[in-house]
C-alpha cells in the first residue's frame, strides 16, 4: 500500500533539501522556497520488502496553516523538522506545527522529530540532542537528526518511519482478523428453540 508522508516544518529548515536527497540524492543550497506544496514518489526497499512512498513537501510559512487538513489528509506519517542551530524552528514546532498536525490529522499517525543541518553544528547549536528526543519522546516520535547536505541519516528517516506504519497496519489487520473470527463464531452458534408456555390451544 502506497505511503504519504509530510514533510512540516519552519520555512529554511531544510524540508525541500531533504525531499531532494531521498528522491535525486542530491544538495541544491538555492532551492526555492515551497508554494503551498509539491509532492515526489520514491520506492524504498528494504530487507521486508519494497515500498512505495509519496512525500509531501509542505510550505513553512504560518499563512499556509489553513491549508493543513488538505495537506495532511490521510497522511500515512508526519516528519517535524527543525533546524538544530535555530532555536525558533524547534520552539516552533511545538507551538504551531505539533498543533496543526494534531487538529487534523489521525491521533495515531506515525511521527518523527527531525534536527536538520547536522553539518552545520560546529558552527553553534541552537537546540540540543536531549532536549529535542525528550521532546521526540513525548511524541512518540521517532527522533533523528540529519544533514540533507550530506545526506547523513536523511533515509533513515524515512525507511523507519515505513517500518513504523506497516507494523501498525499489520496490528490493525489483526485486529480487524480477531474481530471477524469473533463475529464468525457468534453467528455459527446454534440458537436455542424454547418450548412454548402458551396454553392457548390445549
Amino acid at each position: 500500500m502506497p505511503m504519504k508522508i509530510c514533510l512540516v516544518g519552519d520555512k529554511g529548515v531544510g524540508k525541500s533539501c531533504i525531499a531532494q536527497r531521498l528522491i535525486h540524492d542530491e544538495f541544491n543550497k538555492q532551492v526555492k522556497s515551497t508554494i503551498g506544496r509539491v509532492f515526489f514518489h520514491k520506492e524504498l526497499t528494504m530487507k521486508e520488502g519494497t515500498f512505495t512512498v509519496y512525500i509531501w513537501d509542505t510550505a513553512g510559512e504560518e499563512r499556509y496553516l489553513a491549508l493543513a487538513p488538505l495537506y495532511y489528509r490521510n497522511a500515512s506519517a508526519i516528519v517535524l523538522v527543525y533546524d538544530i542551530t535555530d532555536e525558533e524552528s524547534f520552539s516552533n514546532l511545538q507551538k504551531v506545527w505539533v498543533p496543526a498536525v494534531q487538529s487534523c490529522s489521525d491521533p495515531n499517525i506515525a511521527l518523527a522529530v527531525v534536527g536538520n543541518k547536522l553539518d552545520l553544528e560546529e558552527t553553534g547549536r541552537g537546540v540540543s540532542t536531549e532536549e529535542a528526543r525528550g521532546y521526540a519522546d513525548i511524541l512518540e516520535a521517532v527522533f533523528l537528526e540529519t544533514s540533507a547536505k550530506t545526506g547523513h541519516n536523511v533515509e533513515r528517516v524515512f525507511t523507519e518511519l515505513v517500518l513504523r506504519i506497516s507494523s501498525s497496519q499489520l496490528k490493525d489487520e489483526e485486529e480487524k482478523l480477531k474481530t471477524s473470527i469473533k463475529v464468525s463464531d457468534w453467528d455459527s452458534k446454534p440458537v436455542k428453540k424454547h418450548k412454548s408456555s402458551c396454553n392457548c390451544h390445549r
